[in-house]
């Protein structure tokens, strides 16, 4: 099983998002600041990581960029799940060390199609594959 860790400060998306991953099968932790979520990786290294980058206590982007810089965790896609939309901030994220972008508000059946497309985009393996095909 796959282990996705999602960041997100508003408790009913955390909880949808949530939710929508682990009925795919995915092993989900969850942090509500980046300031959690970076303690949560040094927890548990999770495969992916849910990043909302406009949060309390630590934003998305400075969590981002510390979870770049660390050893243990450079490797790890770090995916926006973010309303931060706009060309600039897009390119903020992406500066930080953010692997890809989903715009939010995202319905939560377009979720996992979405997440998959993410997916593809950073391993450059962008194809005509079934929508049944698996995340990772």
């Amino acid at each position: 099983m796959k282990r996705i860790l999602l960041v997100e400060d508003q408790e009913n998306l955390r909880e949808l998002y949530a939710g929508v991953l682990r009925g795919a099968g995915y092993q989900v932790t969850v942090a509500a600041d980046g300031e959690e979520g970076v303690a949560a990786v040094s927890a548990e290294v999770p495969d992916l990581i849910l990043m909302d980058l406009n949060m309390p206590i630590m934003d998305g982007l400075r969590a981002t960029k510390a979870l770049k810089a660390a050893d243990s965790s450079h490797q790890i896609p770090v995916i926006a799940l973010t309303s931060s939309a706009m060309p600039e901030e897009v390119a903020e994220g992406l500066a930080a060390g953010c692997d890809a972008y989903i715009v939010k508000p995202i319905n939560p059946n377009d979720l996992l199609p979405e997440l998959k497309l993410a997916l593809e985009l950073i391993s450059g393996d962008v194809n005509e594959s079934s929508p049944d095909d698996s995340l990772f």
